[in-house]
């Protein structure tokens, strides 16, 4: 019996070494992106005949190995979401049903919510906002939260979902540069993900490096890969 292990360390490389590891991830991380793509474009379309075609085009450019763990990385960034669209599909149908019960009731002033308290009698008491301004803003703030909900129903029910590969501080900071010219975040657009096993092509690129850190040491590289340990004695 074995069970699977990820260990997560930082490797000092050289430059050369350096080198094989840009450029494979770089390789590997445009067909991590083409595959996210692909995937966002087929929506709930998407099938096990799907996901085997993506596979396969991927193995061409890499490995099996590498194309397994890509297409699964990409079915589980549109799983995610795709639960986060619904759930704030959610938050907003709950935002504009407490507006809209809140405005269908009259203004009351502060003195006529104490006089309606003090003869309440034990009733549960509704109120609407405490002044005519206050009442106009929120019908106005409920015409955009109508508009982002029609627009995400139609979102919905097509399937469509938006993703950033490396998040969003990645698509903000896309055009921020750093001292050499080159992009800041692009370090972020690598992808070696752990489980791809060896790139059909031998010696150096074994090195998994992720992507450069910059709380580490200069040449320092974050490394993820999968190690399988005998089972650990009971």
């Amino acid at each position: 019996m074995v069970t699977t292990l990820r260990i997560r360390t930082r490797l000092r490389v050289s430059a050369a070494d350096r080198a094989v590891i840009v450029a494979l991830g770089t390789h590997l991380g445009r067909l991590a992106r083409a595959d996210l793509a692909t995937r966002s474009r087929a929506g709930l379309d998407h099938n096990e005949k799907g996901w085997a075609e993506r596979k396969r085009a991927i193995t061409k450019e890499s490995s099996s190995r590498w194309a397994g763990a890509i297409t699964k990385a990409s079915n589980d960034a549109y799983a995610t979401a795709r639960r986060n669209q619904l759930r704030q599909q959610a938050d907003l149908a709950r935002a504009i049903a407490t507006l809209e019960a809140k405005v269908a009731l009259p203004c009351h002033s502060a003195q006529e919510r104490r006089d309606l308290h003090a003869s309440r009698a034990g009733r549960k008491l509704s109120f609407g906002y405490r002044s005519s301004p206050e009442l106009a803003m929120k019908r106005a703030r409920l015409q955009p939260l109508r508009g982002r909900k029609a627009n995400l129903d139609r979102e919905v029910e097509a399937g469509r979902v938006h993703i950033t590969r490396g998040g969003k501080s990645l698509l903000r900071h896309r055009l921020h540069l750093d001292r050499r010219g080159s992009p800041r975040s692009s370090g972020g657009r690598y992808g070696m993900p752990p489980g791809g096993g060896s790139p059909p092509t031998a010696s150096p690129r074994r090195a998994l490096a992720t992507r450069p850190s910059g709380s580490a040491r200069k040449g320092s590289w974050r490394w993820t890969c999968p190690s399988r340990w005998p089972k650990w004695p009971t």
